[in-house]
């Protein structure tokens, strides 16, 4: 991806607006450059003008965001109350605007991410769809440049193995979100859970190899934990969502297509110096994470 990361960054100080924001943001197919970032939602946002007291969009709440914590550039509150002023006070904005508000007492917030989506501060219907778009695309970014890493490292043998395995991922990921989406019948979040579950999936399968790659071996607990957690979820989702046979029918389809996916990434995974019982561990905790998804809870 280096020539792609030249040509993104070249746009970026060209200043490009809505060129690569997110990249530069997250380190997708690029490294992170959080003043680049913050430069580049500041075009966009610059080029959108005036919020016209509708809702912000998410390059907007993503600016305020940088502005208030000190980000890629100087902390500035009162730039992150302008950057929001004459937009409709909506679930969102009221969201950042707490984060404003406890900087400016001295009580900076904990967030498990600077980006606004990652962060849970994108809120509403609108929001949240937006934010699942851009993760599809964004995964895209990101799974094109693992699968250049993974060549330069494995042969053409072991990249169609790998190929195979990610085909297998992808059906799961659907029936995965088949089931989540479920959970919303008939109602406007299943339009939106849908696709990000397919991505929230996605995006944990490539974080795990990418980690991997720069051998970095992420936290394993012991087998027999592990597996005790994820069969009492197994066993516990037909029971969580909708009480009739088409849920269950969803969850058994569920269950069926993760079978082969995990045999072949199993069999991948052995070529990362991996015990049988840390590959084993390793896929049950993923799993155990992704059923969490498949409850009202």
């Amino acid at each position: 991806m280096d020539k792609y990361a030249g040509l993104l960054v070249a746009a970026v100080d060209a200043n490009e607006s809505g060129v690569g924001c997110e990249q530069l943001l997250r380190g997708i197919g690029v490294a992170k450059d959080l003043p680049r970032a913050r430069a580049c939602f500041k075009k966009a946002v610059e080029v959108e003008g005036d919020c016209g007291k509708s809702s912000p969009s998410i390059d907007r709440l993503q600016l305020a965001l940088l502005q208030t914590l000190g980000q890629g550039g100087p902390q500035n509150s009162a730039d992150a109350r302008k950057t929001l002023e004459g937009c409709f006070d909506d679930g969102s904005v009221m969201a950042v605007f707490a984060i404003i508000e406890g900087q400016e007492k001295g009580k900076p917030p904990s967030l498990e991410s600077l980006d606004v989506c990652e962060a849970g501060l994108a809120i509403t219907t609108l929001h949240m769809s937006m934010c699942g778009m851009r993760d599809a695309t964004l995964g895209d970014v990101r799974a094109a440049a693992l699968r250049k890493a993974l060549l330069g490292r494995f042969d053409a043998t072991w990249l169609a193995s790998y190929d195979a395995a990610s085909a297998d991922h992808a059906k799961y990921a659907v029936t995965l979100a088949d089931v989540a989406a479920d959970l919303y019948r008939n109602g406007t979040l299943a339009t939106i859970t849908h696709p990000s579950t397919v991505s929230f999936a996605e995006r944990r399968r490539t974080a795990r190899w990418e980690a991997l790659l720069r051998n970095m071996k992420p936290p394993i607990p012991a087998a027999d934990e592990a597996r005790k957690k994820v069969l009492a979820e197994r066993d516990a989702t037909p029971e969580r969502g909708q009480a009739d046979a088409a849920w269950k029918k969803l969850v058994k389809a569920d269950e069926k297509a993760y079978a082969p996916y995990r045999a072949k990434e199993a069999a991948l995974l052995k070529s990362m110096k991996l015990t049988a019982d840390e590959i084993q561990s390793l896929l049950d905790v993923e799993r155990t994470e992704e059923l969490g998804l498949l409850s009202f809870e």
